[in-house]
């Protein structure tokens, strides 16, 4: 029964596959399953992100700049959730650093590392920040791709508390000093600009070629920030935005330099 499913996931995208593919995960016990965009996932029919992961409802603007990126670089991912962009990543580069704090998701990710033998994977079980410390994640189970860190106090409503890191100065990394190219995909439902604020501290920023971000103005507002002054932070880095900031709510945003 598989193989026909798997079958049904590579074609295109059509209107009501995600509904359908959630309702063939919730009767069969799949424990994964080969994506519409080609890596494997570990199944997690109670969530939509998993489920538009696995249908294809994410579009082709990231996977697509993914697929193109250049075997020598390295990717960082910011966000990697079930670890869809980690593995299409690590399928052709030569690195790949994913961080992800929730608790609830990142069991899955390391176990699809194993099914899709991602040995150049260094997964991180943590949020990135400007400051080390412990902050509340605001966590929906019924769509994970909502999670958020809560910076302002305020009532988290469902969270974990989850530690926070500034990776700016890790020794870890410090390869990426001599790496060829660093490219960076950002989802963190607002705290983009904190984000890229503790990426600029590090001496290896200037090897970032490209960054994927998801722009939504309402969200990176409640970090008190704007999508204008996440164009205008990278914009002065010398990175050129390949859509330009438009009126639309929610969008994928690809910088380069």
């Amino acid at each position: 029964m598989k193989a026909p499913i798997e079958y049904y996931l590579a074609q295109k995208r059509h209107r009501g596959k995600s509904r359908v593919m959630r309702l063939l995960m919730r009767l069969l016990p799949f424990q994964a399953l080969r994506t519409h965009y080609g890596p494997v996932l570990c199944c997690n029919p109670k969530d939509k992100t998993n489920v538009y992961a696995i249908s294809g409802d994410y579009g082709h603007v990231v996977s697509d700049h993914v697929k193109s990126l250049p075997g020598d670089g390295v990717f960082i991912d910011v966000g990697a959730n079930y670890g869809l962009f980690s593995f299409m990543a690590a399928a052709h580069m030569k690195q790949v650093y994913a961080f992800e704090p929730n608790p609830a998701i990142y069991p899955f990710f390391v176990r699809a590392m194993l099914l899709n033998d991602a040995a150049n994977i260094v997964p991180f079980h943590c949020a990135i920040g400007t400051e080390d410390g412990l902050l509340p994640l605001r966590y929906d189970s019924g769509h994970s791709g909502k999670s958020s860190l809560n910076t302002q106090g305020e009532n988290a409503g469902k969270s974990f508390t989850v530690p926070v890191f500034n990776i700016a100065n890790w020794t870890v990394l410090d390869e990426l000093n001599s790496a060829a190219s660093i490219h960076v995909k950002i989802d963190v439902e607002g705290y983009e600009v904190g984000i890229l604020e503790t990426l600029k501290q590090a001496s290896w920023y200037q090897n970032i070629k490209s960054i994927v971000v998801e722009i939504d103005d309402e969200n990176i507002r409640k970090f008190r920030s704007s999508a204008k002054d996440l164009y205008a932070f990278l914009q002065a880095d010398g990175f050129t935005a390949t859509i330009g900031l438009t009126p639309d709510k929610h969008y994928d945003e690809i910088f380069s330099r």
